[in-house]
Order: structure tokens, then C-alpha cells, then sequence
């Protein structure tokens, strides 16, 4: 059995194995494919992984012996699952690898707005702290989380992770979120979207993209260097790496490599395309 890769340095660059993989068939890895080399990679393949290739309908019915495509992420929004089901080609993805780290991710964020931290560490560095007369100095507001409310917009694995956390660190925890109130913890608080943005101190955004909700990470990845967004003071935009922790990636291959094998076993998981 044929396994082709697409597009793998943004999961693995190099420091986890592909061992899991290699086991289970004959294994060809790119770093990345352009659109016009996908199907002279792939014509042989039975198996294809992918996290931002687009299998479109165009490219699944030019590859007849595909029978499986293992996306390398939680998202699919970049895979035909229509095609794929029409030409019996089953799509799994890999849900929930990313949770701590993406948790993490966000109060790493958060606690930057609340304490500025990065930016007293440069004041530090440029000698501004060592010419002051006092002990200390600040010259941005500082806020303790503690109280604050914390308005969270989905209430997926990562979603519920980030409102425990909120929760221990003493935030009042609202949520827009398709779940029933008798499903949720007490001290969270089912509320719509207009009650979220009027009572919420903070928002963090934690929902699929969808035509109703548009919102995932940004429009444009790499954005183009004329993005108005990079040069706002107040906006702190990181290049897409919440997920790509060492641990995380290596759930990632490890689920990877049992999506494939529970395909081969004829009982296929985390299928996507029922």
C-alpha cells in the first residue's frame, strides 16, 4: 500500500518520526506540493495525507486508486468530502490532539494583554527600567483576570478547556454555544451572541468556520505584509502556531498513524465523510 504525504513540514519539520507510518506501507513524504504537482505525487497512492492541500473534486476523480485521505489536522474545510464519498474514499481528520496547547496559547495571549509582560521585558532590555528613580515602573495599564468576564464562542474541546481555566483563575465564564445550559457546568453561562459582546470583558473565539461565522485565525496565511492588522499596537497576531507544540504534534502523528491502521483494519475512525 501506497501512503503519499502532500504537504507535511508544517506537522513534522523534522524532529518526530514518521516510524508509525513507514510501518504500514510504502511511504513517500513531501514537505510541500504545489497544485500542479498533486496528481503526479499521488496517482499511485491509496493513501494520501494532507493539512492544507485542496482535494478538490477536480484532483480526487483524477486519482483512481485513492481510497483514503488522512487529513492532518482537526479542520477539513480544504477537502471535497462530497467528491470523496461519491468516489468511496473515506476521510478521517484528527480531532482533539491540539487542546492544551491551544488553551495555553490563549491565556499566553491573554496574560500578555493583562500584564504586558513582552513589553516590559523590551523596556528591560533597552535599559528604560535601569533609568528610573523608583523600584518600579509602568507606563501601560495592568488588570487582574480575576473577575473579569470571559465570553467564549464555541464550546468544543478547546472552547470547554479554555472556560475551566478562565473558571480556576477566577473569571465569570458566559458562553454562545449550541450545547443546552442543563449540559454545562454551573458556573457557566449560556448567553447569545449580542448578550456575549455586551457583557463580556473579554472574547475568545473558539467556533469551525462556517458561512454563519467567519472567523479563523486569519483570512490570508502567510498574510500580505501590507495587512493593516500587523501594525495596529493592540493587535497581537501570531503566525498560526497555538496547535504546533512538540506534544501536540506528536498526538498528531500518533492518531494519524491510528486512523490509518483502524483503515486498514476495514473499521475506520474519525471518519468525517459518513
Amino acid at each position: 500500500m501506497k501512503i503519499v504525504d502532500l504537504d507535511g513540514y508544517a506537522a513534522n519539520p523534522g524532529d518526530i518520526s514518521w516510524d508509525g507510518v513507514k510501518e504500514l506501507g510504502e511511504f513517500v513524504f513531501y514537505d510541500y506540493s504545489e497544485e500542479h504537482q498533486i496528481i503526479e505525487r499521488a496517482k499511485d497512492a491509496e493513501i494520501v495525507l494532507v493539512n492544507k492541500i485542496n482535494m478538490t473534486r477536480e484532483i480526487i476523480e483524477q486519482l483512481p486508486k485513492l481510497k483514503y485521505i488522512g487529513e492532518l489536522a482537526t479542520g477539513y474545510n480544504n477537502i471535497d468530502l462530497q467528491a470523496a464519498k461519491d468516489h468511496g474514499v473515506i476521510v478521517t481528520n484528527i480531532p482533539a490532539y491540539s487542546t492544551d496547547s491551544v488553551t495555553q496559547f490563549v491565556f499566553a495571549h491573554l496574560l500578555n494583554v493583562a500584564t504586558h509582560a513582552d513589553h516590559y521585558a523590551c523596556q528591560t532590555r533597552k535599559g528604560v527600567w535601569s533609568a528610573k528613580k523608583s523600584f518600579c515602573y509602568w507606563d501601560e495599564p495592568l488588570f487582574e483576570l480575576a473577575g473579569k468576564t470571559l465570553g467564549i464562542v464555541g464550546l468544543g474541546n478547546i472552547g470547554a478547556k479554555v472556560a475551566w481555566v478562565g473558571h480556576m483563575l477566577g473569571m465569570d465564564i458566559s458562553a454562545y454555544t449550541s450545547k443546552n445550559s442543563s449540559d454545562l457546568p454551573e458556573w457557566i453561562r449560556k448567553t447569545t451572541l449580542e448578550g456575549l459582546y455586551h457583557t463580556a470583558d473579554i472574547i475568545t473565539l473558539h467556533c469551525p468556520l462556517t458561512k454563519e461565522y467567519c472567523a479563523d485565525v486569519m483570512e490570508q496565511e502567510p498574510p500580505h505584509k501590507d495587512n493593516p492588522l500587523l501594525k495596529l499596537p493592540n493587535a497581537y497576531i501570531t503566525p498560526h502556531i497555538a496547535w504546533a507544540t512538540l506534544e501536540a504534534r506528536q498526538r498528531l502523528m500518533d492518531i494519524c498513524v491510528e486512523n490509518i491502521k483502524a483503515f486498514i483494519e476495514g473499521n475506520p475512525q474519525n471518519v468525517v465523510n459518513k
